[in-house]
Parts: structure tokens; sequence; C-alpha cells
């Protein structure tokens, strides 16, 4: 199989979650300013953004909004109900509406590495997204290949003696670490 059928189709994003906060979600203000209907559509709207090529702004790509009819059908509901809570949710400042694009007011706030009263991060919930020890290895022998370029030295061996396209491991491209 070549490296690049092995490459998924779309590239995995760090943190395919989002934080919802138990008190704010249960007592807060959304309880009683959004129906169930639309706490729903709100929660599946945090859902797309965090998917989103730039977390906590819902758009095809930056600048190019969806169509709402194309969230709707996404989300499964009708546009009626997005539009009243988009106007809801945009009335009580949870969202702006940048040029067509759903942006979330307060995104780093809420689902940066702390919580909305500050605290999380000393708990441990920082969002640092998993590198395998495959890919860490990969990123420890770029670093070194480019130390080794930088002060003159072979890449492959790192001898100083002769130049990387003289060196015998550099037919085989075998790097030596």
């Amino acid at each position: 199989m070549t490296e690049e059928a092995r490459q998924p189709k779309y590239p995995r994003r760090p943190n395919r979650w989002i934080k919802l906060w138990v008190n704010e979600c249960l007592r807060g203000s959304i309880r009683f300013e959004l129906q169930a209907d639309e706490r729903c559509v709100w929660y599946e709207l945090l859902l797309m953004a965090r998917e989103s090529r730039t977390p906590g702004i819902i758009q095809a790509t930056p600048g190019v909004p969806y169509p709402l009819t194309w969230v709707a059908h996404t989300l499964n509901i009708t546009e009626e109900l997005l539009e009243r809570t988009l106007q809801r949710c945009q009335m009580t400042d949870r969202i702006a509406l940048n040029g067509g694009s759903i942006q979330i007011v307060n995104w780093e706030k809420y689902q940066g590495a702390s919580g909305p009263d500050g605290a999380g991060a000393e708990e441990g919930f920082v969002d640092k997204p998993k590198i395998s020890k495959a890919q860490q290895r990969r990123n420890e022998m770029a670093i070194e290949k480019m130390r080794r370029k930088d002060e003159g030295l072979c890449e492959y061996c790192g001898s100083a003696g002769h130049a990387s396209e003289k060196c015998e491991n550099a037919e085989s491209k075998r790097y030596v670490f």
C-alpha cells in the first residue's frame, strides 16, 4: 500500500469533543432563554463549531459560509427551527453572524484550556493534541536533520567530512541517529 493510500481522506483534527459545563447547562440562563428544541440545536451548533477548520466558526472555508438549508439538513431539522434558534442565540449573544458564517461568541472562554470561571487548566483539562510515539520520533528525526543541515553536517550520518549527496547512506535514504 502506498503512503498516499494510507493517508486518511480527511485529516484528523485534535479534540474531537466539546466541553459542556454542567452547572451552566442545567442551571444557567440557557434554560430560560432557549426552548428545549432550540437548546438541542445550540449543542449541535457547538459540535459543528468544534469540527470546523476554524474552531468556533461554522463555515465551509474561511469567508465561505454554509447555506442555512445545508446546516438544517445536516442537523436533520427544519429551516424554521434553525432560523428561530439562530435568532434567539444572536439576541442572547451566543452567536454572531459574520458574512453568513456562524461564530460562537466566547468560544475560547468555554472551550479553551480553562472553564468559564477560569478553572480547569490546573485540573489537567488542557487542549493538547495526542501525538503517537511514531509521529513523535518522526518529528525528532526531522528536527535532527535540520540541525545537521544548519551546522553543515551530513544529514544522513552527521559527519562533517563529506557532503550529504556523497554519503553512502544517501542512496538508501538511511539516516543514522
